[in-house]
Protein backbone atom coordinates (compact mmCIF):
# COMPACT_ATOMS: atom_id res chain seq x y z
CA UNK A 1 0.00 0.00 0.00
CA UNK A 2 2.64 2.21 1.28
CA UNK A 3 3.87 3.24 -2.72
CA UNK A 4 3.92 6.49 -3.82
CA UNK A 5 3.35 5.81 -7.70
CA UNK A 6 -0.18 4.58 -6.10
CA UNK A 7 -0.37 7.69 -4.16
CA UNK A 8 0.04 10.07 -6.80
CA UNK A 9 -2.03 8.71 -9.32
CA UNK A 10 -4.94 8.26 -6.56
CA UNK A 11 -4.76 12.26 -6.43
CA UNK A 12 -4.63 13.04 -10.59
CA UNK A 13 -1.40 13.26 -10.75
CA UNK A 14 -0.05 15.23 -7.84
CA UNK A 15 1.21 14.63 -4.11
CA UNK A 16 -1.58 14.99 -1.54
CA UNK A 17 -1.21 17.39 1.39
CA UNK A 18 -1.84 14.81 4.28
CA UNK A 19 -3.82 12.04 4.80
CA UNK A 20 -1.78 9.84 2.51
CA UNK A 21 -2.55 6.54 0.85
CA UNK A 22 -6.19 6.85 1.52
CA UNK A 23 -6.71 4.42 -1.53
CA UNK A 24 -5.94 1.61 0.49
CA UNK A 25 -9.72 1.04 1.95
CA UNK A 26 -10.47 0.11 -1.41
CA UNK A 27 -7.75 -2.38 -1.93
CA UNK A 28 -8.42 -3.65 1.63
CA UNK A 29 -12.50 -3.83 1.55
CA UNK A 30 -12.10 -5.93 -1.55
CA UNK A 31 -9.54 -8.31 -0.16
CA UNK A 32 -11.82 -8.50 2.85
CA UNK A 33 -14.78 -9.10 -0.16
CA UNK A 34 -12.59 -12.44 -1.77
CA UNK A 35 -11.09 -14.02 1.67
CA UNK A 36 -15.38 -13.75 2.57
CA UNK A 37 -16.24 -15.31 -0.75
CA UNK A 38 -13.54 -17.88 -0.73
CA UNK A 39 -14.84 -19.12 2.78
CA UNK A 40 -18.45 -19.53 1.43
CA UNK A 41 -16.84 -21.76 -0.28
CA UNK A 42 -14.16 -23.56 1.31
CA UNK A 43 -15.84 -25.64 3.51
CA UNK A 44 -13.94 -27.36 6.63
CA UNK A 45 -10.42 -26.50 6.00
CA UNK A 46 -7.65 -29.14 5.97
CA UNK A 47 -4.52 -28.80 8.48
CA UNK A 48 -2.37 -27.65 6.00
CA UNK A 49 -4.93 -25.10 4.78
CA UNK A 50 -4.83 -23.72 8.25
CA UNK A 51 -0.91 -23.38 8.23
CA UNK A 52 -0.76 -21.25 5.51
CA UNK A 53 -3.43 -19.07 6.25
CA UNK A 54 -1.79 -18.89 9.46
CA UNK A 55 1.69 -18.34 8.91
CA UNK A 56 1.20 -15.66 5.79
CA UNK A 57 -0.42 -12.88 8.36
CA UNK A 58 2.36 -13.63 10.96
CA UNK A 59 4.81 -13.41 8.33
CA UNK A 60 3.83 -10.11 6.45
CA UNK A 61 3.35 -8.98 10.41
CA UNK A 62 6.91 -9.66 10.94
CA UNK A 63 8.38 -7.85 7.44
CA UNK A 64 6.33 -4.93 8.24
CA UNK A 65 8.04 -4.26 11.51
CA UNK A 66 11.62 -5.29 10.48
CA UNK A 67 11.25 -3.14 7.55
CA UNK A 68 9.31 0.36 8.31
CA UNK A 69 9.41 0.16 12.15
CA UNK A 70 11.84 2.60 12.23
CA UNK A 71 10.47 5.12 8.96
CA UNK A 72 7.07 5.19 10.45
CA UNK A 73 6.33 6.69 13.73
CA UNK A 74 2.78 5.19 14.18
CA UNK A 75 4.16 1.44 14.04
CA UNK A 76 4.89 1.45 17.60
CA UNK A 77 5.44 -1.95 19.74
CA UNK A 78 2.47 -1.29 21.30
CA UNK A 79 0.50 -0.86 18.25
CA UNK A 80 2.17 -3.82 16.50
CA UNK A 81 1.56 -6.43 19.42
CA UNK A 82 -1.92 -5.43 19.69
CA UNK A 83 -2.25 -6.06 15.79
CA UNK A 84 -0.94 -9.30 16.22
CA UNK A 85 -3.11 -10.01 19.38
CA UNK A 86 -5.93 -9.31 16.69
CA UNK A 87 -4.89 -11.19 13.90
CA UNK A 88 -4.18 -14.23 16.11
CA UNK A 89 -8.23 -13.71 17.60
CA UNK A 90 -9.78 -13.39 14.53
CA UNK A 91 -7.76 -16.47 13.33
CA UNK A 92 -9.05 -18.39 16.03
CA UNK A 93 -12.83 -17.48 16.04
CA UNK A 94 -12.56 -17.97 11.79
CA UNK A 95 -11.29 -21.64 12.52
CA UNK A 96 -13.90 -22.15 14.79
CA UNK A 97 -16.97 -20.95 12.87
CA UNK A 98 -15.35 -23.54 9.88
CA UNK A 99 -14.40 -26.15 12.32
CA UNK A 100 -18.09 -25.81 14.43
CA UNK A 101 -20.23 -25.43 11.26
CA UNK A 102 -23.88 -27.26 12.23
CA UNK A 103 -22.82 -28.12 15.69
CA UNK A 104 -24.21 -27.08 18.91
CA UNK A 105 -24.10 -27.26 22.30
CA UNK A 106 -27.20 -27.29 24.42
CA UNK A 107 -29.59 -25.95 21.40
CA UNK A 108 -27.07 -23.14 20.66
CA UNK A 109 -25.09 -23.00 17.19
CA UNK A 110 -21.48 -22.62 18.13
CA UNK A 111 -21.07 -20.85 14.73
CA UNK A 112 -23.37 -17.96 16.29
CA UNK A 113 -21.84 -17.49 19.38
CA UNK A 114 -18.55 -17.71 16.97
CA UNK A 115 -20.27 -15.20 14.63
CA UNK A 116 -20.84 -12.57 18.10
CA UNK A 117 -17.23 -12.81 18.92
CA UNK A 118 -15.92 -12.05 15.45
CA UNK A 119 -18.48 -8.71 15.22
CA UNK A 120 -16.93 -7.60 18.65
CA UNK A 121 -13.29 -8.89 17.72
CA UNK A 122 -14.15 -6.51 14.16
CA UNK A 123 -15.62 -3.61 16.45
CA UNK A 124 -12.75 -3.12 19.16
CA UNK A 125 -10.28 -3.37 16.27
CA UNK A 126 -11.53 -0.54 14.20
CA UNK A 127 -12.39 1.38 17.35
CA UNK A 128 -8.75 0.99 18.65
CA UNK A 129 -7.28 1.79 15.34
CA UNK A 130 -9.97 5.21 14.67
CA UNK A 131 -8.19 6.22 18.24
CA UNK A 132 -4.78 5.41 17.37
CA UNK A 133 -5.21 7.07 14.18
CA UNK A 134 -6.90 10.51 15.68
CA UNK A 135 -4.45 10.38 18.14
CA UNK A 136 -0.78 9.91 15.93
CA UNK A 137 -3.09 12.84 13.29
CA UNK A 138 -2.98 15.85 16.60
CA UNK A 139 -6.84 16.94 15.48
CA UNK A 140 -7.37 20.07 17.37
CA UNK A 141 -9.71 19.47 21.08
CA UNK A 142 -13.22 20.15 20.28
CA UNK A 143 -13.57 23.32 22.57
CA UNK A 144 -10.47 25.19 20.53
CA UNK A 145 -13.19 24.96 18.17
CA UNK A 146 -16.03 26.88 20.00
CA UNK A 147 -13.96 29.24 22.08
CA UNK A 148 -12.87 30.03 18.36
CA UNK A 149 -16.29 30.51 17.32
CA UNK A 150 -17.47 32.53 19.94
CA UNK A 151 -14.43 35.03 19.53
CA UNK A 152 -15.08 35.67 16.08
CA UNK A 153 -18.89 35.46 16.21
CA UNK A 154 -19.52 39.25 17.42
CA UNK A 155 -17.10 40.81 14.82
CA UNK A 156 -18.98 38.49 12.11
CA UNK A 157 -21.93 39.00 12.90
CA UNK A 158 -21.22 42.70 12.69
CA UNK A 159 -19.92 42.58 9.27
CA UNK A 160 -22.66 40.65 8.14
CA UNK A 161 -25.05 42.87 9.01
CA UNK A 162 -23.31 45.85 6.93
CA UNK A 163 -22.60 44.07 3.82
CA UNK A 164 -24.59 43.91 0.78
CA UNK A 165 -25.17 41.48 -1.79
CA UNK A 166 -23.39 43.08 -4.20
CA UNK A 167 -20.29 43.95 -2.38
CA UNK A 168 -17.17 42.10 -3.03
CA UNK A 169 -14.74 41.67 -0.56
CA UNK A 170 -12.51 39.08 1.50
CA UNK A 171 -11.51 39.31 5.34
CA UNK A 172 -8.30 38.36 6.59
CA UNK A 173 -7.22 37.99 10.16
CA UNK A 174 -3.55 37.86 11.78
CA UNK A 175 -4.66 34.71 13.80
CA UNK A 176 -5.70 30.89 12.46
CA UNK A 177 -7.42 27.71 13.47
CA UNK A 178 -7.17 25.93 10.10
CA UNK A 179 -7.38 26.90 6.85
CA UNK A 180 -11.08 26.62 6.42
CA UNK A 181 -11.84 28.73 9.29
CA UNK A 182 -14.01 31.13 6.70
CA UNK A 183 -16.17 27.51 6.57
CA UNK A 184 -16.49 26.85 9.57
CA UNK A 185 -17.32 30.74 11.30
CA UNK A 186 -19.09 31.77 7.54
CA UNK A 187 -17.35 34.79 6.40
CA UNK A 188 -15.78 35.60 3.21
CA UNK A 189 -12.35 34.67 3.33
CA UNK A 190 -9.52 34.03 1.32
CA UNK A 191 -7.90 30.43 2.41
CA UNK A 192 -9.22 26.96 2.25
CA UNK A 193 -7.86 23.69 2.20
CA UNK A 194 -7.44 20.80 0.00
CA UNK A 195 -5.33 17.45 -0.43
CA UNK A 196 -3.74 18.94 -3.85
CA UNK A 197 -3.00 22.05 -2.67
CA UNK A 198 -0.35 23.67 -4.61
CA UNK A 199 2.72 25.01 -2.90
CA UNK A 200 3.05 27.84 -4.93
CA UNK A 201 -0.44 29.16 -4.63
CA UNK A 202 0.56 28.79 -0.81
CA UNK A 203 3.72 30.59 -0.94
CA UNK A 204 1.74 33.32 -3.55
CA UNK A 205 -0.55 33.82 -0.66
CA UNK A 206 1.97 33.92 2.05
CA UNK A 207 3.46 36.53 0.00
CA UNK A 208 0.03 38.48 -0.35
CA UNK A 209 -0.03 38.90 3.24
CA UNK A 210 -2.42 36.38 4.03
CA UNK A 211 -1.82 33.88 7.02
CA UNK A 212 -1.60 30.30 5.72
CA UNK A 213 -0.20 27.43 7.67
Amino acid sequence: MCWQPLDILWHAFQAPVDYTYRFSYIVTTWMILLALRGLSKLGKPRLYQLMIAFFIPILCWIFVFIKHSKKLDYLTVPNMIATLIFMILTFGVIVWILECHNKKFKEIHLTEIAELLLLFLMIGECGYNGYQSLKSIGFAQANTYTDFVANLDHDITWISNREKSTDFYRIGKTFQRSENDSINVGYRGMSGFTSTQNTAVTGFMNSMGQLII
